[in-house]
């Protein structure tokens, strides 16, 4: 089979079928099952049709898709994990005014993201710097969000917020280190 980016006309009844018709967890994770295994699809279908399918597992039925599936917050904590450590090798979060640890955002408690995990530090003057990893849905590919900003009433700073794709984490963390040089007390 050639791994061309073209879907059957079989994979798209699977993928019609999959978009339009009600069907329940066992349905859905049985053609999940189905496609990460059937032999005659490309690699490229069984993307296609797997990315769907996890998507609609994990809005429909989250508590059953994390059995299966995992927790869809293991990547953001395990990687914000990861830059803590390196941030600590370089930084005393001794004075961070708010927890030196990662952190659930308030976005994916709400509903708003379907993922949302951050590390941050405040000085004693305000100054806050935020590293968040963010996924808008399950459909959504996640990014790494950098905020930078005065949490003050009487403040000129216009926040600062840039996004990053999690293939480029080395920008957003060196970038992250940046603010962190300016405001770490």
């Amino acid at each position: 089979m050639s791994n061309e980016k073209t879907i059957s006309p079989k994979v798209q009844s699977a993928l019609d079928m999959i978009e339009n018709k009600e069907m329940t967890n066992q349905q859905y994770t049985n053609l999940y099952i189905n496609a990460s295994k059937y032999e005659h699809i490309t690699d490229y279908e069984r993307e296609v049709l797997t990315d769907k399918l996890i998507g609609i597992l994990r809005t429909k039925f989250p508590k059953q898709s994390a059995r299966m599936l995992g927790n869809k917050s293991t990547v953001a904590q395990e990687l914000l994990e990861e830059v803590m450590v390196e941030l600590k090798k370089d930084f005393d979060f001794s004075n961070n005014q708010v927890g030196s640890h990662v952190k659930v955002g308030g976005s994916m408690i709400s509903g708003r993201d379907f993922v949302a995990w951050y590390i941050s530090y405040k000085n004693s003057k305000g100054w806050n710097s935020s590293l968040a990893y963010r996924q808008k849905t399950p459909e959504d590919s996640p990014y790494l969000e950098l905020h930078h900003r005065q949490v003050s009433k009487n403040t000129d700073f216009e926040p600062e917020k840039k996004e990053y794709p999690v293939q480029i984490k080395e920008q957003a963390i060196e970038d992250y280190k940046m603010y962190l040089t300016d405001i770490v007390e």
